[in-house]
């Protein structure tokens, strides 16, 4: 049963429902099971028990698919539509880069830095990433990326992005309001910051 001691990661709320009970991970094996529970205002669904951030590195190890150089090799076919949806996503969602002069983006969870590289042949970027990973760290220089090894919230504020993208990164977090305060904080007057995270009402979720 969640602790109710513990609030909302969004809202504050103390009360919960419960949606799915002790469910393993079959896809990546992380060991033990977590509960899900939907927080009855504002719809937030957590894990519980919720990992704390050294818990969550260790299910990302430096050999994990998205730190390693060949992580984007996973067949032709799967290649040839990933290109055609994320060729279509980023013409129609970042078309105002195109009125900066060289702008600052900066890509939060970064791993190997494949999605700034592919950002980068529609747009002139300067590019920041940050990853917990030395070794997409690492990946990331090699790409010439500015790479921060370590968490957001623990980044240095001192240049102001055009820019900040938070690709399923947000879910991942204690405190989510503090890691979005602190982005604002971080973006350039008319700078955005664009992201993609869990649905839990997706058809996916809802087959699977």
């Amino acid at each position: 049963m969640i602790d109710n001691k513990i609030p909302c990661n969004n809202c504050g709320n103390f009360n919960f429902v419960q949606q799915y009970n002790k469910v393993r991970d079959w896809e990546f094996g992380v060991e033990g099971e977590y509960s899900y529970y939907k927080c009855s205002n504002c719809g937030l669904v957590r894990l519980d028990p919720f990992p704390t951030t050294e818990k969550t590195k260790s299910y990302y190890p430096d050999d994990y698919i998205s730190h390693l150089e060949s992580s984007n090799k996973k067949g032709k076919l799967f290649d040839f539509l990933e290109k055609i949806h994320f060729n279509f996503f980023l013409k129609n969602n970042f078309k105002f880069l195109k009125n900066k002069n060289l702008p600052l983006v900066l890509d939060i969870g970064s791993g190997n830095g494949e999605f700034l590289v592919k950002l980068s042949k529609f747009f002139d970027l300067e590019m920041y990433g940050i990853d917990f990973s030395k070794i997409a760290c690492q990946n990331m220089i090699k790409k010439k990326i500015n790479a921060y090894h370590g968490v957001f919230l623990d980044y240095p504020e001192k240049k102001k992005f055009d820019m900040i993208s938070m690709n399923n990164y947000i879910e991942h977090v204690i405190d989510p309001i503090s890691e979005l305060k602190k982005a604002y904080n971080c973006l350039n007057k008319g700078g955005k910051l664009i992201g993609i995270t869990d649905n839990f009402d997706s058809i996916d979720r809802i087959i699977f």
